[in-house]
């Protein structure tokens, strides 16, 4: 296959490109997905334009994704993930229907810029810098008759073992063990349980990260869907998850409910569920309850590593639950990054290890 120099792209090529991207685009594995859309046309465009330098994960998150300035790609893997799911659909779109196309879009390992590349047997009709009539009215070579059958067969195996790890019922590790937890509600009208509904939130992704057997999603790529009614399915296929989380908080004087249900994302049926009523100073008793409990059912392990995965996310909950509402509070302030919202989170992380000096987050 040819190479196309972006840089120098002549104007035939630009359309030809833009065309192979409207194809993809429109095909099985992107027409379900905006986000994948985006991410493919932003890095396409921006490397038409002349802006492949600027193709860096925090840009892409920023531009892409709608992360905050505030984004630091070395702690949230977003952009990293997303790049991966999109050279596989690539892949995909390319051993399926676009087996045929005349241009090439790929995503090389550990870039964000494209690699694009013309097909050497593609029809004159895609390539408008070729001779009016060229292909037509001059044979092809055995040579490149028996090129392209032996790219057809190569094509068709791919095709064939694509099928078959399609339909086989082992299904790989990292899909099994994959979770998006989606933010917890508040249902009640005291806003400091949307805090608490936060907090609770946040420790359940970072236990479950704990454990090698699961993929977690972070919590910045869930955020989005805060106060949003969604279709687990749809959450599924945006970010590449087999199963969601989600749950609720619901206050009642001095008791609270906690609800929380495990979701096959592929299906829409409950995998798991289960409903706590218990003091409000019991909540992170409940968490470690809930956190263990998806651990043991998602994880592949069983037995003694299980056991000791399950051991890696039980933490000690915080002795006052004023302290930790506290601690909420100052991470509030520290995310807004200014120097009054600084010295605020400062000194509110100071009275949290006040009230409870063993509050290791604070």
């Amino acid at each position: 296959m040819t190479a196309i120099p972006l840089e120098g792209a002549s104007e035939s090529d630009q359309k030809a490109i833009r065309e192979e991207l409207g194809r993809i685009l429109k095909s099985g594995p992107f027409a379900q997905s905006r986000r994948r859309q985006r991410f493919l046309e932003y890095i396409v465009n921006e490397t038409l334009a002349g802006r492949g330098e600027r193709l860096k994960g925090y840009n892409i998150a920023v531009e892409v994704f709608d992360r905050p300035e505030t984004f630091d790609p070395a702690i949230d893997p977003l952009v990293r993930i997303e790049a991966a799911r999109l050279r596989e659909k690539l892949r995909e779109y390319y051993d399926t229907d676009g087996r045929n196309d005349p241009v090439v879009i790929e995503l090389p390992k550990g870039a964000y810029t494209p690699h694009i590349v013309f097909r050497p047997d593609a029809p004159p009709s895609a390539s408008p810098d070729w001779p009016s009539g060229a292909a037509t009215t001059e044979p092809r070579s055995r040579k490149t008759f028996w090129t392209a059958s032996a790219l057809a067969a190569l094509l068709l195996l791919l095709a064939a073992f694509g099928a078959w790890r399609w339909w086989t019922p082992s299904t790989p590790l990292s899909e099994k063990g994959s979770i998006a937890i989606l933010p917890f509600e508040n249902i009640g009208s005291d806003p400091k349980w949307d805090r608490f509904a936060v907090g609770v939130t946040e420790d359940i992704v970072t236990d479950l990260s704990h454990s090698k057997d699961l993929f977690v999603v972070a919590r910045n790529s869930t955020e989005v869907y805060r106060g949003k009614p969604a279709d687990v399915r749809s959450i599924g296929r945006d970010l590449g998850v087999r199963y969601v989380l989600e749950g609720s908080i619901q206050p009642s004087g001095d008791q609270v409910r906690v609800t929380a249900q495990l979701i096959d994302a592929r299906t829409g049926g409950h995998v798991w569920s289960e409903r706590y009523d218990r003091p409000a100073d019991d909540l992170f008793a409940v968490q470690n309850d809930v956190t263990q409990r998806i651990a043991a059912t998602i994880a592949v392990s069983v037995g003694a590593v299980a056991e000791a995965e399950r051991n890696l996310i039980r933490r000690k909950p915080p002795a006052s639950l004023t302290a930790f509402d506290t601690y909420l509070l100052a991470m509030e302030a520290k995310h807004k990054v200014t120097k009054e919202t600084l010295a605020k989170a400062d000194g509110l992380f100071r009275k949290a290890i006040e009230l409870d000096p063993r509050l290791a987050r604070a």
